[in-house]
């Protein structure tokens, strides 16, 4: 089937607008995904990481508030190390509670569970040693539980906070591994696209200059052969032009001799016009003299009547 120049254009623009409509597509989804990805990072894993570093913190200054505690034998500096303690503890449940918001995953939350678990153990161990305390008698033996009881629970509560750490940190890497992954993809197909779309508009260009080229041709063989065609038939119109013009020029002359005939013609007719004018002015006059004479003849007539009238007298 041929196609025109315009139905060429026309598929050569919708190629390349496919093309376009297809690399935005694939370029959309992977803004979507690295957006996706970038949302879990920072809405998610580094905001988790945080409040896990932020309970940790807590849970190691209020280690260090308990000896604190132990050494002191100030019941006002005593109370206020246990409104530190209980002022970390107040913010490690606003933490937890933030985190439940933050963690979704099955594993994060297991983890999340075991950490709860190890905290309630760690704050009774804690509690214990600050009752004893506050008793200010025995140091040593409130010193000697925070060693075996308070100091084991805490490891095993931070533990489990690393655990939780490590968990979430995992997650980060395998979060920017995927805006990665997905920039490098976009990327190559971007480019591939880019490239795809440059191939086929360089082919679809070329096969639409090569179907002008044709078209033109034709058309410029067409025009030469009509060219060639008007040539001809012009010469045949010169060619008959010429001839008329030799018949003009033979008409014309023969028109002059027609004019010259007619005047000669005019000419003897003024002529013999007047010729006639002048017969008519003679044929006048020779009838006035004819007339004139045949009344001298009647008075002729008359005067030899009256002679022989009076011929006889006389004799």
């Amino acid at each position: 089937m041929k196609m025109t120049i315009g139905k060429r254009i026309t598929l050569g623009f919708a190629s390349v607008i496919i093309i376009a409509i297809a690399l935005g597509a694939f370029a959309y989804t992977r803004l979507l995904a690295i957006k996706s990805h970038s949302d879990q990072i920072t809405k998610e894993s580094i905001p988790t990481l945080k409040l896990i570093y932020r309970v940790r913190k807590n849970a190691l200054d209020s280690d260090r508030i308990v000896y604190k505690h132990i050494g002191s034998d100030d019941k006002a500096d005593m109370a206020l190390l246990e409104t530190s303690i209980q002022a970390a503890s107040t913010d490690n449940a606003q933490v937890y509670g933030d985190l439940g918001k933050l963690i979704v995953s099955e594993k994060g939350l297991s983890l999340m569970e075991q950490v709860k678990s190890t905290r309630t153990e760690y704050d009774q161990s804690r509690e214990e040693v600050l009752t004893l305390s506050r008793q200010g008698t025995n140091n040593t033996a409130a010193y000697a539980l925070a060693r075996s009881r308070m100091d084991p629970a805490s490891q095993k509560y931070v533990a489990a906070l690393e655990a939780s750490t490590d968990f979430i940190q995992t997650e980060l890497d395998e979060a920017s591994k995927n805006v990665q992954g997905a920039v490098q993809s976009s990327v190559i197909g971007i480019l591939a696209g880019l490239i795809a779309s440059t191939l086929v508009g360089m082919a679809i260009s070329f096969i639409i200059s090569r179907g002008t080229s044709r078209t033109l041709h034709k058309v410029s063989n067409s025009l030469n052969d009509g060219s060639n065609q008007v040539a001809s038939a012009s010469g045949q119109v010169s060619a008959a032009s010429q001839t008329l013009a030799e018949g003009s020029s033979q008409q014309a002359a023969s028109l002059e001799e027609t004019s010259s005939s007619l005047e000669e013609m005019a000419s003897m007719t003024k002529r013999n016009s007047e010729n006639a004018r002048k017969a008519n002015e003679l044929a006048k006059e020779a009838r006035i003299a004819a007339d004139k004479g045949v009344g001298e003849m009647q008075t002729m007539a008359a005067a030899m009547d009256a002679i022989k009238v009076s011929s006889p007298d006389i004799s």
